[in-house]
């Protein structure tokens, strides 16, 4: 525009004319604020930058008009008195960040930012992003961030979403390196687990990480407790924490040699509260289920708590529960006829650690349980026999005075051969097979020495060679004693002059064990101090020789207190009864 000394500045016209633009705005009739280059060309089509900033210079816009930059043609303008409107443009405050922030800075304060206003803004534009930023009434391209100065509280700052915060990048590292892990297998990790998986990580960074999205929104701490802190993806944390798996490793980390137990509710203080309540009802469901896992045995448990074992550390009692099978085993394979065999003699055959108390407690466990076979189970005198050898078991000799016995009463002495096939108490893997055995006894003569047979209306009948009297009175035959085991030999001895029958004290044991139970909420647990006073009436020798006789026929059996938590006293241990070994404490009864 060529000045004329016949008319107006044009400078100054265009300044007057991009003014009462401005002013059309505020009223509302345009995008307001706006820069000065849209303003002047809407006035002035082919005005050039520098004419801009010319009528900038130039009243009236140099006294009525604010410029966010002076000297920038398409900087953000207002009128004086609107500057708060301009403090408070998105624009404004998106240009400022570009102009500031990089990958290497890609956060600031408002402070910083404000520097590069003009002095009569900066003061507006801080107090209106300031209490943004605390409203969290921010733009999508700015995020609001603690940072801490490492004195008084963090403060908030801008931070461009263009330049990914370090510590988030790492935050989404750590995501898919626990979504990996839990892939193969749905368990929970340790942080130390996530940060090796995750690769090249820096340290420094983590702690930032954990507290940023997306970890801190997808991820959940399962397990409490320092460097057992244990993490999920947080929609596969209701299932990780009813896992297997999360509570073996809890086990196996709680456990040792030294203490080989745990409660579930000292495991259950270890979750969050989010998931405590879960993780206890679901195990305390599963023991009263009697669901069994490889790497658990359950000690004890009642409605509320329940009692583990690491497998790791297993009790004589499981130890020894193996040895009785492999040494029944071993006895299969000789070809010198001990096989069957009973019990004590299988404890015999075992060795000292074999106590017939601490052994009827191991045959409860696994793997004997469900491996071998007594053929009457309450006999003592019983043959046993691996499950599948029921048919030999059924044809062993030692089968026919244990059934016999449980059959004979005062006044019939003499016993049908089908009867006794059909006899109560004997194991059902074994009756189906025991008329074709005494068949087969009979028509080979091969019964045992101290059984008679004879024929009586057509029916073959057995009786004890014993209970037949001659002139004198004398029995013709004897019948061996069973022969005790060295290491109950002193549980058995009672003084002369103080003896009771077996049977009275099993029915005082069974009531006296009855009523205890009832009174401790049935565990099926008791201690031998307690069912001592409970039967005053008997000394030591006579409850310890009723108490042994019970345990072989396996009506009940006792444990020791090998590995429980529990401290006895003086007493609790003076109550026990040693055996193999073992100091046993508790006394259980056989369901």
């Amino acid at each position: 525009m060529a000045k004329s000394k016949s008319s107006p500045d044009p400078v100054v016209e265009l300044s007057k004319a991009i003014r009462e633009e401005l002013s059309r705005r505020a009223a509302g009739e345009g995008e307001y604020p706006c820069t000065l280059r849209s303003a002047a060309v809407d006035v002035c089509p082919e005005v050039s930058g520098d004419e801009i900033l010319a009528s900038a210079s130039k009243n009236p816009l140099k006294k009525d008009v604010l410029s966010a930059f002076p000297n920038d043609p398409d900087s953000l303008i207002v009128l004086k008195q609107d500057k708060e409107v301009l403090a408070g443009d998105h624009r404004l405050l998106k240009e400022l960040l570009w102009n500031v922030c990089s990958p290497q800075m890609p956060h600031v304060s408002s402070d910083i930012l404000k520097e590069s206003l003009p002095k009569t803004l900066q003061a507006t534009f801080a107090k209106v992003w300031k209490s943004r930023l605390t409203n969290g009434e921010l733009p999508d391209f700015v995020e609001s961030l603690s940072v801490s100065s490492g004195k008084g509280k963090p403060k908030q700052e801008f931070h461009d979403v263009r330049f990914p915060l370090p510590w988030v990048e790492l935050s989404q590292q750590l995501v898919n390196s626990l979504r990996s892990l839990q892939a193969g297998s749905g368990q929970a990790f340790t942080l130390a687990e996530i940060v090796s998986a995750a690769g090249d990580v820096n340290s420094s960074m983590v702690e930032q990480a954990l507290t940023a999205d997306p970890f801190a929104v997808e991820v959940r701490v399962v397990r409490k407790g320092g460097n057992k802190e244990s993490f999920s993806l947080t929609d596969l944390a209701s299932q990780v924490v009813v896992s297997d798996g999360f509570l073996q490793s809890m086990i196996q980390e709680e456990c040792s040699t030294e203490s080989p137990e745990v409660k579930l509710s000292q495991l259950k203080k270890q979750l969050p509260k989010e998931f405590a309540a879960e993780f206890a009802a679901h195990w305390l469901r599963t023991v009263e289920r009697r669901e069994v896992r490889p790497f658990f045995e359950v000690v004890k448990s009642t409605k509320k708590d329940v009692s583990f074992r690491d497998t790791r550390f297993p009790r004589r009692e499981v130890v020894l529960s193996a040895k009785l099978v492999a040494a029944l085993e071993e006895m299969r394979t000789q070809d010198d006829l001990t096989y069957p065999c009973t019990f004590p003699q299988l404890c015999r055959h075992v060795g000292s650690e074999a106590g017939i108390l601490i052994a009827s407690a191991a045959a409860q466990l696994e793997p004997y349980a469900s491996r071998v076979a007594a053929a009457v189970p309450k006999s003592a005198d019983s043959p046993i026999a691996f499950v599948e050898d029921a048919k030999v078991l059924a044809a062993s000799p030692g089968l026919v005075p244990a059934l016999l016995s449980s059959q004979i009463k005062s006044d019939v002495q003499a016993v049908p051969i089908d009867r006794l096939s059909k006899a109560k108490g004997v194991h059902g893997a074994v009756q189906p097979h025991i008329l074709t055995a005494l068949e087969a006894m009979l028509t080979r003569d091969e019964l045992p020495p101290q059984i008679g047979a004879l024929k009586i209306s057509k029916k073959w009948h057995l009786f004890f060679l014993k209970d037949v009297k001659n002139s004198s009175g004398i029995s013709p035959a004897t019948v061996e004693r069973s022969v005790v085991p060295e290491s109950a030999k002193s549980v058995l001895l009672t003084p002369s002059g103080n003896t009771t029958t077996a049977s009275s004290f099993a029915q005082d044991f069974i009531k006296a064990f009855e009523h205890l139970d009832r009174a401790s909420g049935h565990r099926n647990y008791l201690k031998l101090l307690d069912l001592r006073r409970e039967l005053g009436q008997y000394d030591r020798p006579q409850f310890d020789a009723g108490i042994l006789d019970l345990c072989r026929t396996r009506q009940f059996w006792l444990e020791s207190s090998e590995g429980s938590m529990v401290r006895l006293s003086e007493d609790e241990k003076a109550a026990g009864i040693m055996d193999g070994g073992n100091l046993l404490i508790y006394c259980r009864r056989r369901s």
